[in-house]
């Protein structure tokens, strides 16, 4: 599969104009080249770009100083003789002193080794809380500061923060799954997922949480949080390939649970990913409204107050009497009613229907105030 077929031509024009920005000489051939050799690594290839940059600048300044000196020895050998001893040894010394000039301007136009680039979080299980710290330092370094969004330190207190609580309360979760073998990862998160107004908005409406997929480590690390989300979304994620990476995945708790996946390779547009979070946060607020208003129109359970507590056990003896009563004078109006029946056979038999009573209250144990 072609690399325009895998993520499409406009993120290749994009990644190719980022390149073309540290070369403008390098063409489009070459830096799909040069995105291949590098396994799709923005951040190689771009030090790659850059040290080829370097090569051929001083390539042409020395080819520039050789044609000058030979030159200059042309010239010397078109002057007629007699030129004396002194002249000679002024001109070595011009020659070398601007040899020496022309070295130290290359040197000192070559960019210092840059340090190896540190990984996002350690290879070592360390904590949860500590990874992600190590997490956001890195992500500050390489692409820029996250602004107002915090990283929740543990996937179940995100979880917790985002599922429980009053529903009107909650926020939607966002779980952010980086990886550094993404050819796409430097341009999503240096362009688009670090934007003032996407930042603005995630700082506000959600709850934030991130982690690195780049090592195996991580990877077995990552089921290990949260066992709520391990089955349906965690081990989901781990089968993607690098090419769907980074990814987001936003959840919401609102009249049911709703997730929704959102892939760096369908966000490189201008307002793409800022759409979708809102898009997502008003369906959430939604829900969360509907299910406030149909939890509020349930009957609430009967409140049993102090002085009802009280007079109870009154009204149950008060019950009790009444009811053996109303059973002794049933027994006496059926036994009545048999006997008048065996005087007289020819009449038809009629089924008693009991009178059911109605139980009368007394008034004193009634609460005040209530009818």
């Amino acid at each position: 599969m072609s690399i325009e077929s895998a993520i499409g031509s406009d993120a290749i024009d994009l990644i190719i104009e980022n390149i073309q920005m540290i070369d403008n000489k390098i063409d489009r051939a070459a830096c799909l080249q040069i995105l291949e050799r590098n396994n799709f690594d923005f951040e190689r290839t771009r030090l790659e770009v850059q040290q080829l940059g370097n090569s051929n600048s001083h390539s042409a300044r020395s080819s520039c100083s050789s044609s000058g000196q030979s030159d200059g020895s042309e010239e010397e050998e078109c002057e007629e003789g007699g030129i004396d001893d002194e002249n000679e040894e002024d001109d070595e010394y011009e020659e070398a002193l601007a040899l020496s000039e022309s070295c130290r301007d290359d040197y000192m136009d070559e960019e210092p080794a840059k340090p190896a680039r540190m990984p996002m979080m350690p290879f070592f299980k360390c904590g949860e809380s500590d990874a992600i710290a190590c997490f956001g330092e890195e992500f500050s370094r390489r692409y820029g500061d996250l602004g107002g969004v915090i990283i929740a330190e543990s996937l179940k207190d995100a979880v917790r923060e985002a599922f429980e609580g009053p529903v009107l309360e909650r926020k939607p979760l966002a779980l952010y799954f980086h990886h550094d073998d993404s050819f796409i990862t430097h341009i999503f998160c240096s362009q688009y997922l670090t934007e003032e107004v996407v930042l603005g908005f995630l700082a506000q409406n959600y709850t934030f949480w991130a982690w690195d997929l780049s090592n195996e480590s991580k990877r077995e690390e990552l089921l290990e949080l949260c066992d709520e989300l391990r089955e349906a979304y965690l081990e989901p994620v781990l089968s993607y390939s690098a090419s769907r990476m980074p990814t987001l995945l936003l959840l919401s708790e609102a009249d049911g649970r709703r997730a929704q996946w959102v892939s760096a390779t369908e966000s490189l547009d201008n307002n793409a990913l800022h759409v979708t979070l809102m898009e997502f946060f008003d369906d959430h607020k939604l829900r969360a409204q509907y299910e406030h208003a149909v939890k509020s129109k349930q009957p609430a359970p009967p409140v049993v107050l102090p002085e009802q507590n009280l007079i109870l056990p009154r009204w149950q003896e008060h019950d009790r009497a009444h009811h053996q009563l109303h059973t002794s004078e049933q027994e006496t109006n059926q036994s009545t009613t048999s006997n008048a029946s065996n005087d007289s056979p020819d009449r038809p038999d009629t089924p008693n229907e009991p009178d059911v009573p109605s139980v009368v209250i007394p008034p004193e144990y009634l609460q005040p105030g209530l009818s």
